[in-house]
Parts: C-alpha cells; sequence; structure tokens
C-alpha cells in the first residue's frame, strides 16, 4: 500500500485474517486485496478503490497441491520399502494434519493378520497391543484394507 501511494498507485496484497467473532483455529480466511490509488490532476491522493476477494480455497488448493507434489518427489527417489513408508508418514501425516500416523500391512505368511511395520507420533505402550492384530478385527486400519479405502474417524 505505502509502494503504492508513493508509485504507480497500484497494489495487490494477499494477507490472513480472522473475522470478529470466529475461532482463530478454524475461521481463518485468506484475502487478496488488489486495487489502485486515485490522484487528483495535482499528484494528490483522493482515494483509493479495489476489491477484496476471499481466496481460502485457492490458498488451500495450493497447499494441497505443494503437498503432493513433495510426497511424490519423495516417493521418486525411494530405493527401499522403509523409504515409502517415511515419506506415507510424513507426507501422509501433514495432509490430513494427524498426530500420529501408522503403516499397517499384513504379514507375509499371514495375509489374515496385519502388522504395524513403521509408525510417528504414537507412544509405544499404546502401539504395543496392535504390533500385529487379526485383520478380521474391527478397528479402522483393519477396516481399510478390508474395503479398500480410507476409513475416516
Amino acid at each position: 500500500a505505502r509502494r503504492a501511494l508513493a508509485g504507480d498507485g497500484s497494489f495487490e496484497i494477499q494477507f490472513r485474517m480472522v473475522p470478529r467473532g470466529s475461532d482463530p483455529a478454524t475461521g481463518t480466511r485468506w484475502v487478496l486485496d488488489r486495487g489502485e490509488v486515485w490522484r487528483d490532476g495535482a499528484g494528490r491522493v483522493v482515494g483509493l478503490h479495489g476489491v477484496l476477494l476471499d481466496v481460502t480455497e485457492l490458498v488451500a488448493t495450493r497447499q494441497r497441491a505443494e503437498r503432493l507434489q513433495a510426497f511424490t518427489a519423495a516417493l521418486a527417489v525411494a530405493e527401499d520399502a522403509g523409504a515409502v513408508y517415511d515419506a506415507l508418514l510424513t507426507h501422509g501425516r501433514a495432509a490430513v494434519g494427524a498426530a500420529a500416523a501408522a503403516v499397517v500391512c499384513p504379514v507375509p505368511d499371514d495375509p489374515a493378520t496385519l502388522e504395524i511395520v513403521r509408525a510417528v507420533g504414537y507412544d509405544v505402550p499404546e502401539l504395543a497391543p496392535w504390533q500385529r492384530f487379526p485383520l478380521a478385527v474391527p478397528a479402522p486400519m483393519s477396516e481399510a484394507l478390508r474395503a479398500g479405502e480410507p476409513v475416516w474417524t
């Protein structure tokens, strides 16, 4: 805005704002402010005109695309299953904002049994009972494998 007042008169600013009465954790909006300074014949500022655009969804889409690109790049250089697990845990957890995540796979010699092969964000005692468990157990991890799609809880 200062540059617009001192220079050619046009401006474009993107910023975050929290509308009055909104919770900052859930109500933050991204706004694009674009406009021009009006001047009189002597060059004095006589007003501003422009538009405020809510670009929250656009910013969220760009952020998702950046996360997907980072995940794809990590997978492209993964040389073993451990590197794939790390990419899944790092980028997948970030994508959904999870505090903890685990990679669960069928046990090779017993596909009716699942095993946690890598996990982050959990306390060891919390995971101990789930290190190996039957696919039939009614839990989100086993349900996702049975259904062949994510299960959100």
